[in-house]
């Protein structure tokens, strides 16, 4: 699976949007794409005993979380979050990242030597 990185770590010079204030919109469509990876996981998932409702859960949060920061056609740009958006999205990408780890654990391609 992909590395997460929460969008406020993005907000170094060097990891900018360069002022488009696209970054939510790419963490919005990286979460729908990491939703979609899920769907196609989950039998394979069900079949090692891992329940995908907590997930889908945290899914449902994060998109609504970030959705937030879509206002009149328009993303909030990283700089002009506040503290505590930027603290309540970090948070929850968090632990989306955490309960993924499982994911990526149960998935992960082990070679037999």
């Amino acid at each position: 699976m992909r590395s997460w990185r929460t969008p406020s770590a993005w907000s170094s010079p060097a990891r900018t949007d360069h002022g488009s204030g696209t970054s939510l919109a790419t963490a919005r469509a990286q979460l729908d794409g990491a939703r979609r990876a899920l769907d196609g996981l989950r039998p394979a998932l069900r079949a090692r005993g891992i329940a995908t409702t907590a997930l889908d859960r945290r899914f449902r949060r994060a998109r609504h979380i970030l959705d937030r920061q879509y206002r009149h056609g328009r993303w909030t740009p990283l700089a002009r979050l506040g503290r505590a958006d930027r603290e309540r999205i970090d948070a929850c990408f968090g632990d989306l990242a955490e309960r993924l780890a499982v994911v990526a654990a149960v998935c992960d391609v082990r070679s037999a030597t």
